[in-house]
């Protein structure tokens, strides 16, 4: 149905914590994780229960607790997160390594697919195991087409891997909070559908677009929550809504 904001649909914002999943599935897709903290955006210990997070921003979230920050800390769970995007949550600022995501051990189903994201970030670690290399002889994971910043914490099985800059200029406006991707992006048409088949991006699109000027890597899906469809573009989010703020006097 039609939605409230045109451009943020999906919102989960200002609040100490984000989502505390203990003991239940969650279904999480084409959402704005932002301006959240000091605490995790998101804690899950779903034990033995599915988690899907897929085609939602985490930006901007203040992860200013002391100890472990992470923008999302994992216990258990079938935990697959996929076609996200990460970017401005992790400073220098606190003294403390910050974290994409906190590997634990706890009871319950231990298995996480990570494909599809582009981590973004310009300073802190992808993965805290939480003081054990070890930890991944506990988990079943799964690393495939990603673009991060930091390839040092990744498992010792990771495909379809770039390491680049948090800092490279993937987005269209990054100061503005618009992390739709640019026309000549890094991460446009990069992954297949071999380890996880995406749904719909966060505009509600449909993935897999093929950008002929473009060569794709292993596909034509784009990595993130945003898949960059050019024809879209010209008059994004403009009749429907007054919003004018992605028009372009030119064709991307």
């Amino acid at each position: 149905a039609d939605c409230h904001d045109p451009v943020r649909c999906s919102l989960l914002a200002g609040n100490l914590c984000g989502l505390n999943i203990e003991n239940t599935g969650l279904t999480l897709r084409e959402t704005f994780l932002e301006e959240n903290g000091p605490g995790e955006v998101a804690f899950l210990e779903a034990n033995s229960r599915p988690v899907l997070i897929e085609g939602s921003v985490f930006a901007r979230n203040n992860l200013a607790s002391v100890g472990r920050p992470r923008i999302i800390t994992l216990r258990s769970g079938q935990t697959r997160i996929a076609y996200s995007t990460f970017a401005d949550n992790l400073t220098d600022a606190t003294g403390w390594t910050q974290y994409v995501l906190g590997l634990e051990p706890a009871d319950g189903s231990r298995d996480l697919t990570f494909v599809g994201n582009l981590v973004a970030e310009t300073a802190g670690v992808l993965v805290d195991t939480y003081d054990s290399p070890a930890m991944w002889d506990v988990w079943n994971e799964l690393f495939d087409c990603l673009i991060v910043h930091d390839g040092t914490s990744l498992p010792p099985v990771s495909t379809g891997t770039q390491i680049l800059p948090g800092s490279s200029p993937y987005f269209i406006d990054r100061a503005g909070h618009d992390y739709h991707l640019n026309a000549d992006s890094a991460p446009i048409d990069i992954c297949d559908t071999l380890n996880f088949a995406p749904g719909l991006d966060i505009d509600h699109q449909t993935r897999g677009y093929e950008d002929v000027t473009l060569p794709n890597w292993y596909g034509p899906y784009d990595l993130g929550a945003d898949e960059r469809v050019p024809a879209r573009l010209l008059f994004a989010d403009g009749f429907e809504t007054g919003n004018t703020s992605r028009w372009s006097a030119t064709t991307p």
